[in-house]
């Protein structure tokens, strides 16, 4: 429940200063697959977006995504919230759009163990991301993007039994593609 505020908030806000700038703001919702890098098991993904535009081919983008990744014992859930500084290109007669960004990424846990006797955390982190896309434009104001998100991200875990306590401090780096549709407003 405090992950979704969390979320719910960053966009939010994003919104309301995005509008109050007057400028085109595009925001969206995707599904994806959580996969790769530190992920136990590969994962849907949900949650959404919002673009600002700086310039025609410059715009900070943030996004919102929740997945779980899930192992024997444990299931993290995450909610990943990024910022990032992307360019976009129309090509093809400006109905295909080009982007790519780098950016920072921050990732909120929630950990579940069915092991009695085990406790774990896992402290929320920041990182950092490049993204790579395609849109394509079905109408001035309407599109359907592909992206794919790597994502850097180094957390301390903490693993408390009946006899001993653990910490360990190291990656939890994944990747995201997502399918999405955007709304310029």
């Amino acid at each position: 429940m405090k992950k979704n505020f969390m979320l719910v908030v960053v966009m939010v806000v994003t919104v309301i200063s995005a509008v109050s700038t007057q400028a085109q703001v595009t925001i969206g919702g995707h599904v994806g697959y959580a996969s790769g890098g530190d992920l136990s098991e590969s994962a849907i993904a949900y949650g959404a977006q919002v673009i600002l535009p700086v310039t025609d081919i410059i715009s900070f983008l943030v996004s919102g995504s929740m997945f779980d990744d899930e192992a024997d014992t444990i299931t993290v859930g995450i909610t990943h919230i990024a910022g990032e500084m992307r360019a976009s290109v129309l090509v093809f007669g400006e109905k295909l759009k080009l982007s790519g960004g780098i950016g920072v990424s921050h990732n909120a846990y929630d950990v579940d163990v069915s092991l009695p006797g085990y406790e774990v955390t896992i402290e929320n982190a920041f990182g950092f991301l490049v993204s790579g896309g395609v849109s394509f434009l079905i109408t001035k104001n309407v599109e359907v993007f592909i992206e794919h998100r790597c994502n850097w991200i180094d957390s301390e875990s903490e693993i408390q039994g009946p006899y001993d306590c653990q910490t360990v401090d190291g990656p939890y780096n994944s990747a995201l593609t997502m399918l999405g549709v955007g709304i310029a407003l």
